[in-house]
């Protein structure tokens, strides 16, 4: 079986990856320091909920890779 390589859907997918990813530093960021106040979270704890984020990277990646 051979297949080739569709160049613009790769480069759609990983656009959409990028732009994700982008939003999701910036929510996170925005979000963090409001978690932290309502619910007494150290600072500790609020790494642990800033690194969930990091979890779903691969996942995100296999999933669009899917599609290509």
């Amino acid at each position: 079986m051979t297949q080739s390589i569709n160049r613009s859907r790769l480069l759609v997918a990983s656009c959409f990856g990028i732009i994700t990813t982008a939003m999701i530093f910036a929510i996170r960021a925005g979000v963090l320091t409001q978690l932290g106040t309502e619910f007494n979270l150290t600072s500790k704890e609020l790494g642990y909920v800033n690194q969930m984020a990091f979890l779903g990277f691969s996942h995100r990646y296999d999933f669009w890779w899917s599609f290509i």
